[in-house]
């Protein structure tokens, strides 16, 4: 899997190229072809140890997760301290990663479902989360 911290004015090219929306955001995640239709045929990756044993041995050594950018700058705006440590910065990078894994959050339900799950792994890192103003 690639991560990518970049500033909104890469971002914004991402948005517009791949999204067709004109603007930064916080994280853009894109799932490889293998991912995508992992998760197709059997939905989000359960967490837990050996999760993808399957995925691993069928693609082999040419398995690739994905790719997740997150805008820094953006995600400071959101901490509102950019001075603290950056636990919004991980909590996007987190996030990114789920949705590789073919979470997401079409709607309220899932989406406080996805930042419980996000603000888990967090506090499982070590960092407070900081799941605010998305």
């Amino acid at each position: 899997m690639n991560l990518m911290f970049c500033s909104d004015r890469v971002m914004k090219e991402l948005n517009r190229a791949w999204l067709g929306r004109d603007r930064p955001t916080n994280v853009i995640a894109f799932s490889s072809p293998w991912m995508a239709r992992y998760t197709d045929r059997g939905g989000p990756v359960a967490l837990r140890p050996g999760m993808l044993d399957d995925l691993a041995l069928e693609a082999g050594p040419e398995l690739h997760l994905g790719d997740v950018a997150v805008s820094v700058d953006t995600a400071r705006r959101e901490q509102g301290d950019a001075r603290a440590k950056d636990p919004r910065i991980l909590f996007l990078a987190i996030h990114g990663v789920l949705h590789i894994l073919g979470w997401d959050h079409q709607d309220q339900k899932a989406s406080r479902r996805m930042n419980r799950l996000t603000e888990r792994l967090c506090t499982l890192s070590g960092q407070r989360s900081s799941s605010r103003s998305r």
